[in-house]
């Protein structure tokens, strides 16, 4: 809206009949506040005009747009929200509340404003990475990467969507994928080197299918300043050009910060090795050997989490709630539950007849993801079962505010 009422203020869009009204230009001076970054005043002035004129569809957009970039989730969410109900039927604002949602921790509405838009615009590759970011803070990774590899055989050019299915590979622990996600982007944008963590950067470097240039690694480490994992990228670039100096004093240096990490230890006995150094060298080795024994460990018990998640599911499909709850119960003792496995546990317990073991695992589940549909509608159960009124009212509460995002329909002409 804001470049043709600022052509219209000043009078580089076509002459008119009806001369600019008072209302006008103000609106097109507010807008132009907004275009030279003075985001604050605009809104502020905005919102004296939606006073009077709560309808003004592009000043009630702006308020939104601000409250966004300022980091006002919710206050965000509530405009984009109250654009769909006087009318505004656009993907873009359905987006927008999804994005915003999604900023807050509330996936499940991020995930029904997505969807609604989808259905207008199925083949909106932006739109499906919104709903894939909501899956997969619902927890529900491999769905996330399923959506990410379908906006990618829409796009196959898009960075964005290689990038955030590197993310989604990762988080599902499946780095080797992940790792190959990231080269695609990378093929595609070297510039997207700033947007990748460590643990891929460094194995590209390490096989040697990517050349971190000087003002590659400047970029990178000015995304991100004092991390370790981008000083490791770093030092692992050092060292295969051969600038033994600064790939070990960048490796002691990640070694003292790291001192449980194998991957320091690894390369100083790479570096220790080119310059002769034996003794120190085999004893980096050693330690690199016994740090890395003690991370396969770990890296079983999170696999072994996968498996036992399983295992629980089909154990639930089967009738046999006792054997799923002890499953569960097993995984978040380990400190590997995630979302849904608090949800099934607290299921599995309302189930049950205990309501208040219920309520202790949805307390936790929510503190985490405030608006999880599926824990709310649990909530609402589990309030009713114990005759809590005051919270029965503000779980309905929230549970409605899910529910007006997910069924209101988006095929309205915009107002």
């Amino acid at each position: 809206f804001a470049p043709l009422l600022v052509e219209r203020a000043v009078g580089r869009a076509p002459a008119r009949p009806a001369p600019i009204s008072g209302l006008e230009r103000r609106v097109a001076e507010i807008f132009a506040d907004w275009e030279q970054r003075r985001e604050v005043e605009a809104a502020d002035a905005a919102q004296e005009i939606l006073a009077l004129r709560p309808r003004h569809a592009p000043l009630a957009l702006l308020v939104a747009r601000v409250a966004e970039e300022r980091g006002d989730n919710w206050d965000a969410f509530d405009g984009y929200e109250r654009l769909i109900e006087r009318g505004g039927a656009l993907p873009s604002i359905a987006a927008g509340a999804a994005r915003a949602a999604l900023r807050a921790g509330a996936f499940g509405v991020a995930e029904c404003r997505a969807r609604a838009a989808l259905r207008l615009r199925p083949d909106d590759t932006t739109l499906l990475r919104l709903l894939a970011a909501a899956r997969s803070g619902s927890g529900d990774r491999n769905e996330a990467v399923a959506i990410l590899r379908e906006a990618i055989a829409l796009e196959p050019s898009s960075v964005a969507s290689w990038l955030q299915l590197g993310d989604a590979l990762f988080d599902g622990m499946r780095a080797d994928e992940a790792v190959e996600a990231y080269r695609r982007a990378l093929e595609l944008e070297p510039g997207s080197v700033v947007e990748i963590p460590g643990f891929a950067l460094a194995a590209l470097v390490s096989d040697g299918s990517l050349d971190l240039d000087a003002e590659l690694l400047r970029q990178h480490i000015e995304r991100h300043p004092g991390s370790l994992d981008a000083l490791y990228p770093v030092a692992v670039a050092r060292l295969r050009a051969g600038e033994l100096d600064a790939a070990e004093r960048l490796l002691q240096e990640l070694a003292a910060a790291e001192p449980e990490s194998s991957r320091a230890a690894y390369n100083l006995a790479q570096v220790y090795q080119r310059r002769g150094r034996l003794v120190e060298a085999r004893a980096q080795m050693q330690r690199f050997q016994e740090l890395k024994a003690a991370e396969d460990v770990d890296w079983e018990l999170h696999n072994g989490a996968h498996f036992r998640r399983l295992a629980a599911r089909e154990h639930e499909i089967a009738g046999q709630p006792g054997e799923a709850l002890a499953l569960y119960l097993a995984s978040a003792e380990e400190g590997t539950a995630d979302v849904g496995d608090y949800l099934s546990i607290a299921r599995l317990h309302l189930a049950g007849g205990r309501p208040t073991d219920a309520g202790a695992w949805l307390e936790r589940l929510l503190e985490a993801s405030p608006y999880d549909r599926d824990a709310l509608e649990l909530q609402v159960s589990v309030d009713r079962m114990l005759g809590r009124t005051a919270e029965l009212e503000r779980s309905l509460r929230k549970v409605e505010l899910l529910e007006r995002a997910c069924s209101e329909s988006l095929d309205r002409p915009p107002s």
